[in-house]
């Protein structure tokens, strides 16, 4: 499984891509974004809609990665897999649908409430990941096998 930075953008043009952050742009709760990160972002936005799309209740934080990016952030408190999240970004010219993020049961089961298609991209994890985190991975990783993603 590719790294969010390592992702072939190529042949992604025309989609409306809904970006995780948490341990897909950076590690749990963190601000920081890479420079291949950002080439990434920029290589996508190119040809596509993009925006930030998280489970995190930290919206102070979460705006500021937004303005590090440069992808509006879809500033709410529904949570995915909520499909709510699609009507607050409103109608786009792109019809095609894409979620990006490293969680099957969150990221993945919000393509599949909004009729997108999903990217699981390999998960940015620190030493430094709360527990709660760590059991959450380890949770998601056992429901991506059952459910082969």
């Amino acid at each position: 499984m590719r790294s969010f930075k390592n992702l072939n953008a190529s042949g992604l043009k025309g989609y409306q891509i809904f970006l995780d952050i948490d341990g897909t742009l950076t590690d749990d709760n963190k601000v920081e974004l890479s420079e291949a990160t950002l080439r990434k972002i920029r290589e996508l936005e190119a040809n596509n809609q993009l925006y930030l799309c998280s489970n995190s209740r930290n919206h102070d934080r979460n705006r500021k990665v937004a303005e590090l990016s440069g992808v509006k952030y879809i500033d709410t408190d529904l949570r995915k897999p909520s499909k709510k999240i699609l009507e607050l970004v409103g109608q786009s010219p792109f019809k095609e649908k894409l979620v990006i993020g490293d969680k099957f049961l969150t990221d993945g089961l919000f393509a599949k409430n909004i009729g997108a298609e999903f990217t699981k991209v390999a998960r940015i994890e620190s030493k430094n990941d709360r527990l709660y985190i760590k059991i959450l991975y380890w949770i998601d990783d056992l429901a991506s096998k059952l459910f082969r993603l």
